[in-house]
């Protein structure tokens, strides 16, 4: 198995960093080494496949329907995004195996800040009722 590729690109419009996430992950199924990669994303709210709503219109900030699972997500400077790129099947790894670990991997390093993240019946981890 290949070394995975880490980059921290910074802060970058959202659906630049979705265009760059699709272009690696088309690029692994030719064997091309998997990729995690950081982001920012300027002010724009996501839309999964179940939808959502906004409480108000706010025509500044732009609006992305996207293929992901879930509902409504706000992204804004100073919050990281982390996109591991990871060929699952070639790693014979199940989705729900995979999450669960990174949901481990994230409990574990709140507690280096005396955090307690708990996970939840849903995929997620919770912090003080308030889901990171």
């Amino acid at each position: 198995m290949k070394a995975i590729d880490i980059h921290w690109l910074g802060m970058i419009p959202y659906q630049q960093g979705l265009d760059t996430q699709l272009h690696i992950q088309t690029h692994i199924h030719q064997e091309k080494p998997e990729t995690i990669l950081g982001f920012e994303h300027p002010p724009v709210i996501t839309f999964g496949k179940r939808g959502g709503t906004i409480l108000a219109n706010h025509t500044d900030i732009p609006i992305v329907h996207t293929n992901r699972g879930g509902l409504a997500t706000a992204h804004e400077p100073g919050q990281l995004v982390i996109y591991p790129i990871i060929d699952l099947q070639r790693r014979k790894i199940k989705v729900r195996d995979w999450v669960y670990g990174i949901e481990e991997i994230i409990i574990t390093w709140l507690l280096d800040f005396q955090l307690l993240g708990v996970r939840d019946a849903k995929a997620g981890i919770w912090l003080d009722s308030k889901k990171l």
